[in-house]
């Protein structure tokens, strides 16, 4: 039997499909490379933007008729949604990815369940044993990677925080952390099948721990000490989160495998909107993580992530979020317009006209390349030591040390480490070349200004 999964959104949902697609091979299953051909098709879900969601609930349309079982976020936030889109689907809850076999099984005999399956059952868990059952630990569990020699490991699940706009905590609930033996674990497993970098991903790593008595910082310096030639590159955080232990994580990011990269997102450069949106900080607040990063690890690439147009942004806060991308010199900003989520409080907000809202984002997205376009180009004519980790059209993409994408125009193995020149820069990404010359040559350091 071939089963094809369909995956959407965020890298630990991209994990958690490398998970089902591993248990369902183990269990005799062939994973298809295409859904035409699949018995079965897994859609594997993502609720965060309105646009992901409608796009999703077209292809659900486009399936109606074929076995499908339907997991992930919406299957959690939206479950009502998408029994009326395919009643014949199998729902299968995020926190239940063990159960993917007996999902599967049940759709090939013919029948539909809504609720939970046990890891090697094909029966359906009662209400009353379902709702008795521990968390699942989404770490060392068969998996079938995307990326051979990328290792996405989940270290926990849910988060701490409440914002006003974001439906992910009606689907993820509370804060989670895996043990961090389990997460070595793993961890060690894919260094042994040759990967050579580790994905750390949660909905929100920097929570890792404070809930079962550590942090992200602990858990970095025992992955970093794991033996093998490898990076790690640790998943988004929240400010608020890090504050408390961030002497600790900044030291934590200057071990030489960590990639000196920090996907921290601010979401608004004014206070007054960060309170509404419920964020449970300040500018200020994430300005000083910058500041700290920056002086002790000098060449960090800082990504963030804004919304445009919340429906209490005036134009003077806007502005704000303009002067503060001209301020922290990002090296990646994901900018994303207000959707009204379900279920939200932000969503019984008035409105901005969506025009409003698209020449907002259009203007950051603008000021934004830009700089990035100045600061990148100061790397031209650097020697930069590459890891080389996805193919590319017409050639292969590498990872600098500080994350940077470089680009570039031959075929060489995945797993890769090359010396490389940079020849070209753009706002998203680098061109370059192999240098022979710089065979063993130390990657060349351009450092942003401290803020004040």
């Amino acid at each position: 039997m071939r089963v094809y999964i369909d995956s959407y959104g965020c890298s630990a949902n991209h994990s958690n499909a490398e998970i089902m697609a591993g248990l369902l091979a183990e269990a005799g299953f062939c994973i298809a490379d295409e859904p035409y051909s699949a018995d079965v098709i897994v859609v594997n879900t993502c609720t965060v933007k309105t646009p992901t969601e409608r796009k999703i609930l077209r292809r659900l349309r486009e399936l109606s008729g074929r076995n499908l079982v339907v997991t992930g976020c919406m299957a959690d936030a939206q479950r009502q949604t998408i029994a009326k889109t395919v009643p014949q689907a199998t729902i299968l809850p995020s926190g239940n990815t063990q159960g993917i076999v007996g999902a599967v099984r049940s759709q090939i005999a013919g029948y539909t369940f809504e609720g939970k399956f046990s890891r090697g059952q094909d029966s359906c868990l009662t209400e009353d044993s379902a709702a008795g059952s521990r968390p699942e630990l989404k770490v060392d569990l068969p998996k079938l990677r995307r990326n051979p020699v990328i290792n996405i490991v989940q270290i926990n699940e849910g988060c701490l925080s409440n914002c006003t706009y974001c439906i992910t905590k009606q689907a993820k609930g509370n804060l989670r952390s895996y043990p961090a033996n389990a997460i070595l674990a793993d961890v060690r497993k894919g260094i042994e099948d040759g990967c050579k970098e580790v994905w750390l991903t949660s909905q929100d790593t920097g929570a890792y721990g404070l809930d079962i008595g550590t942090n992200l910082a602990a858990l970095l310096r025992k992955v970093c000490a794991l033996h093998g030639d490898f990076r790690v590159r640790a998943g988004m955080t929240n400010p608020q989160h890090i504050s408390p232990f961030l002497p600790e994580l900044v030291l934590a990011y200057r071990h030489p495998k960590m990639f000196r990269f920090l996907h921290m997102p601010v979401q608004a450069g004014s206070d007054k909107v960060l309170k509404d949106m419920g964020r449970g900080y300040t500018v200020q607040t994430f300005l000083r993580i910058i500041e700290a990063f920056r002086l002790s690890v000098p060449d960090v690439t800082i990504s963030t992530d804004f919304i445009c147009g919340f429906p209490t942004e005036t134009e003077e806060d806007f502005e704000q979020s303009l002067d503060l991308v001209k301020a922290a010199r990002f090296g990646i900003v994901n900018v994303s317009r207000f959707w009204a989520r379900p279920r939200t409080s932000a969503a019984t907000l008035p409105r901005f006209h969506g025009q409003v809202t698209k020449e907002r984002s259009t203007r950051l997205v603008r000021l934004w390349q830009g700089l990035a376009q100045q600061d990148n180009t100061l790397l031209v004519g650097s020697s930069q030591r590459i890891l080389l980790d996805e193919q590319g059209k017409g050639g292969v993409i590498g990872r600098t040390d500080t994350y940077k994408q470089v680009f570039f125009r031959c075929l060489m193995p995945l797993g890769s480490w090359i010396d490389a020149r940079i020849e070209k820069a753009t706002a998203f990404d680098l061109r370059g070349v192999i240098d022979g010359a710089a065979e063993g040559a130390p990657s060349q350091r351009v450092s942003l200004p401290v803020l004040t």
